[in-house]
């Protein structure tokens, strides 16, 4: 799929952002957190009804297919005794592996003899020079190409986030790359740097960009991507995993981001980034001033403290970016294989749609699977009635079901449908969620608290190898991890949360009733996640959760994709569900 001149709610890119990060790493799905995402090779502009105008092109950064896009020093295999009356026009290199070079430009700027010129890659080892060298080059001469540089803001960052259970979209003009003016001597010792897509950052708010500004500046310097000096181009794709410093995300002035980015994430325009920090609360990104509760936007959201931030692909995005799905969560892309399969399951039962071949009624299809296959919604949509909580009969199956209400613009047109999801298997809430439950996102979002705080529980996920060679994760006494250590807690050891995070640090209480601090942002502990009071107090959801089928006054919005529910048993323990189209 290549996107060009295409129109996209705000809901549909939503739904292709969060399938795409969801590959690498955290996607917050509860009201008032945000997401950003970067997407390299996508240009984004505002068009009307709550929509995106989306354009795709093509990547020239891609280390594994075209390596010496970063840059190259070749030398040269013999002598060229070049003149202004006997201009050399080719010239035989060593150092040009190159297995692709489908999108590489015509010409390249390359160095030789200290002198800039243009070349064209004609093989392996030929560059060929226009206008031709008209001066001597001898043996082991060094040409350098200085990599692809960004020379316009051709990429897009996103700020994806929920309001008020609406699903909210917001794209700035940016670049993602290094610009091409590195080679200033003023730069000559700063590292220039390509972030890896395919990553998720952790960043952190409160800083200044060159002392100048408020930005958001990486946690630490554990960062994915290519790095080089600009008189030491890159000669093979070696990646780093320290980028230390500097990988800011803040904004470039001009429309050409040459002199404005070493490699940082720049937003063209200083009144798009101001836009973009209104996100975590700034009013004035000059003095640090944050904006009070009642200058919030509608649009708006605040106190994210440490957003993550994850490098995508267009392709990440294009995969991902589409109006429907198939509703068996491992058959959902629209392929003709899975296609088939829906058709054999109405051959298999003979439950056609609208009417079976025994000649009655069918208001839907057949759809074979497991118990517990998860089930996906079609579309973007809203749930609007439920019943998740009863046991299966054997004669009619599961009882169980989930509505949802779609709108979509076909053709300019505002088009209404529902689908309804049958047979599936109950689902049971309780107080506290370890992380192993099978229950949807929905219901992880509408009936549990986002946030951490006092009063949760928690248990150890993930240990480390000591220097005995033992696991364990360590207790500090103080929120850093250069204090004195406490416990050393095991795989499975339980703690209760004492007050709500700061930073990357959480208080607690062990079971060995020792208190002190985890280090909580690498996944090394799960938290349980806790019932709204509110929930708990509700005589429908107090024993498990909706006793009777119940409507929601305010729906909840799910993206295409999203797993909604689990297969249960049919009719006559048949092993399936139905959807049931409907058009209002």
């Amino acid at each position: 799929m290549s996107i060009v001149n295409k129109k996209f709610s705000q809901t549909i890119i939503y739904s292709a952002l969060k399938k795409a990060v969801e590959q690498y790493g955290t996607f917050h799905s509860e009201n008032n957190r945000v997401n950003i995402i970067g997407i390299r090779g996508l240009q984004a502009e505002e068009a009307s009804n709550n929509k995106y105008k989306l354009n795709s092109h093509d990547l020239w950064f891609n280390p594994n297919r075209y390596p010496f896009h970063l840059g190259f020093k070749a030398k040269v295999l013999k002598d060229y005794l070049g003149s202004p009356s006997k201009k050399i026009l080719d010239i035989e290199v060593s150092c040009l592996s190159i297995t692709n070079n489908a999108i590489w430009p015509e010409f390249i700027t390359v160095y030789i003899n200290g002198k800039e010129k243009k070349a064209k890659i004609i093989n392996q080892s030929t560059l060929r020079f226009d206008p031709p060298i008209d001066f001597k080059v001898v043996k082991n001469s060094e040409i350098i190409f200085y990599g692809y540089q960004a020379d316009s803001y051709d990429d897009t960052i996103a700020v994806a986030y929920k309001k008020n259970d609406k699903l909210m979209v917001k794209l700035y003009k940016a670049t993602t790359e290094r610009g091409d003016d590195e080679k200033r001597t003023s730069y000559k010792s700063y590292y220039s740097v390509i972030l890896s897509d395919s990553f998720q950052y952790e960043y952190r708010l409160g800083l200044k960009h060159q002392n100048s500004y408020y930005a958001l500046k990486p946690k630490n310097s554990q960062m994915g991507g290519y790095k080089w000096k600009s008189q030491e181009p890159v000669c093979d794709t070696e990646r780093s995993d320290i980028l230390k410093d500097g990988i800011n995300i803040h904004y470039g002035e001009n429309i050409d981001p040459s002199t404005w980015s070493l490699g940082c994430q720049v937003i063209h325009n200083k009144n798009n980034f101001k836009d973009f920090m209104k996100f975590f609360g700034y009013k004035n990104i000059d003095n640090g001033t944050k904006l009070k509760d009642d200058e919030i936007d509608i649009d708006k959201v605040k106190d994210n403290s440490h957003p993550y931030y994850t490098l995508i692909n267009v392709k990440d995005f294009e995969k991902n970016l589409r109006q429907l799905f198939f509703p068996l969560y491992k058959k959902n892309k629209i392929t003709k294989d899975n296609k088939e399969h829906y058709y054999q399951n109405n051959l298999e039962s003979l439950n056609y749609f609208p009417i079976t071949a025994y000649g009655w009624w069918h208001n839907g299809v057949h759809i074979s699977g497991k118990t517990n296959d998860k089930i996906q919604a079609i579309a973007d949509g809203k749930i609007v009635y439920v019943s998740i909580s009863r046991e299966h009969d054997n004669k009619y199956g599961s009882p169980n079901f989930i509505l949802l209400k779609h709108e979509m613009t076909i053709d300019d047109k505002k088009i209404i449908f529902y689908s309804k999801y049958m047979h599936l298997h109950e689902v049971n809430i309780k107080k506290e969620l370890t992380g192993n439950e099978q229950i949807p996102d929905w219901i992880k979002n509408k009936f549990y608290y986002g946030e951490i705080d006092a009063g949760f529980n928690g248990f150890v996920a993930k240990t480390y190898e000591n220097d005995d060679g033992s696991k364990s994760l360590t207790l500090f006494k103080k929120s850093n991890d250069k204090s004195e250590h406490i416990e050393e807690l095991k795989e499975g050891d339980k703690f209760e949360i004492l007050q709500k995070p700061q930073g990357s640090f959480v208080r607690v209480k062990t079971s060995q009733r020792n208190e002190g601090y985890l280090y909580y942002k690498n996944n090394s502990i799960s938290i349980c996640k806790k019932l709204h009071k509110w929930a708990i107090d509700n005589d429908q959801i107090k024993d498990g959760i909706f006793k009777e089928p119940r409507g929601f006054t305010e729906p909840v919005s799910v993206c295409a994709g999203d797993v909604i529910g689990y297969m249960g048993e049919g009719i006559e323990h048949h092993r399936n569900y139905c959807l049931i189209p409907a058009n209002n």
